[in-house]
């Protein structure tokens, strides 16, 4: 077992077991932003969010451990790509305001959209480091069909 863990398809495995899990927990995280920030509004809710995610990591980090290299070579890092947990405020906040205007299912359709141009864009200009991966026919055509189906789903 492993082995097949350590092999191109075990990883493609974990890495879509890792995207589904994120994909839940994503949704759900949305449904319970959205109820609470009724109640205590949206800039009280992003803080709540961030407060209860970094005491969770927190205890994540001291209990199960980093599983990398510890934070000995943060000096390494571009102190711009530091800053990526100011994108977690504004994600909350977006997240939550665009469900409560149009609806789980649509907003999440748009943020969808909006993260599979990014990733296309990112992936073939090789940006902030990642390997670069050709635009192709097949990337286009995804992207097509996926326009095309918010665009269905909102016919009236």
């Amino acid at each position: 077992m492993n082995n097949y863990l350590m092999s191109k398809k075990g990883k493609i495995m974990i890495g879509i077991l890792f995207a589904f899990t994120a994909g839940l927990c994503i949704t759900l995280q949305n449904g319970f932003n959205t109820n609470v920030s009724g109640k205590i509004g949206v800039w009280e809710l992003t803080t709540l969010v961030h407060g209860v995610g970094f005491v969770g990591s927190l205890f994540l980090l001291f209990t199960v451990g980093g599983g990398g290299k510890g934070f000995i070579n943060i000096s390494q890092a571009n102190p711009i790509y530091l800053l990526g947990g100011l994108f977690g405020v504004f994600i909350v906040f977006s997240i939550t305001s665009s469900i409560h205007i149009l609806g789980v299912a649509f907003a999440t359709m748009i943020m969808l959209m909006v993260q599979l141009f990014l990733s296309v864009f990112m992936d073939t200009f090789g940006l902030f480091g990642l390997d670069k991966v050709p635009l192709s026919v097949n990337r286009i055509l995804g992207l097509a069909i996926m326009i095309i189906g918010i665009l269905i789903y909102k016919l009236k």
